[in-house]
């Protein structure tokens, strides 16, 4: 595309008029500029009343657990989000970023105790004297 930008600008002899010069600057400089340009990306974000924006009246994310289950012939992501907030005595939003726009349903039943009984967290014991 931009390859065939600028060969549509140049002149019989292969040069530009000064204009196209100076609006071919700002193209690559806008181009190189975005490039590097660092931009913030928080994990989830939350919306709350102007009650509850002093930080210790703000809810807060007090226990999470997830379970992704990736359906590679289907192509779908399942995402099942468990959260408990602490402070959650007033209304307010909590936004979770995704790549596109979700299908929300709620579960029937959490799946994360049948999960803990199937597949239980085996500490591992780490013998520190050797090191």
């Amino acid at each position: 595309m931009m390859a065939a930008m600028l060969s549509h600008r140049l002149g019989p002899i292969g040069r530009t008029r000064p204009r196209n010069w100076v609006a071919l600057a700002a193209a690559i400089g806008a181009v190189v500029g975005l490039t590097f340009v660092h931009q913030s990306a928080d994990a989830c974000g939350g919306f709350f009343t102007p009650r509850n924006r002093e930080l210790e009246r703000r809810p807060t994310l007090a226990y999470e657990q997830v379970l992704l289950v990736h359906d590679a012939k289907a192509q779908r992501e399942h995402f099942v989000r468990e959260v408990a907030f602490q402070n959650a005595d007033e209304a307010f939003g909590f936004v979770v970023p995704t790549p596109s726009r979700p299908e929300v349903e709620a579960v029937a039943k959490s799946p994360f105790g049948a999960l803990r009984t199937t597949f239980p967290f085996l500490e591992r014991k780490v013998d520190t004297a050797k090191t």
